[in-house]
């Protein structure tokens, strides 16, 4: 069992959750299934760390972690639909993209760890 505040990784899919509600805050009622999906990706991946944590399997957690990995997928297309829906500007697009893709690398690390790689 971890402590998962002390994983850089969930400290910084912390912020990025936090990001994203902010932007989502802005988004028009008719796109509300693409609020969501972006509230339910962004929110996934440090939830995940977090679940994760709480075993004290490694095989496990790693198991989690893939979880995160993939939620940062997800995200990162949510985020390229909402530019090119006009929903987010380039800069908001770039900065976005970029944190998500941090943070998944970060995982993947961490996942690699994990499993003793």
């Amino acid at each position: 069992m971890q402590d998962y505040k002390k994983i850089k990784a969930w400290a910084k899919a912390h912020a990025l959750k936090l990001n994203v509600h902010h932007l989502l805050r802005r988004f028009p009622r008719e796109y509300s299934n693409l609020k969501g999906q972006m509230r339910r990706s962004a929110e996934s991946v440090p939830n995940n760390i977090v679940e994760g944590a709480a075993f004290d399997s490694e095989k496990q957690f790693a198991a989690y972690i893939q979880s995160s990995i993939s939620s940062c997928n997800e995200l990162e297309y949510h985020v390229l639909t909402a530019r090119d829906y006009g929903l987010i500007n380039q800069r908001q697009w770039s900065w976005l993209t970029a944190d998500t893709i941090e943070v998944r690398k970060m995982l993947i690390a961490f996942k690699r760890r994990l499993q003793g790689d």
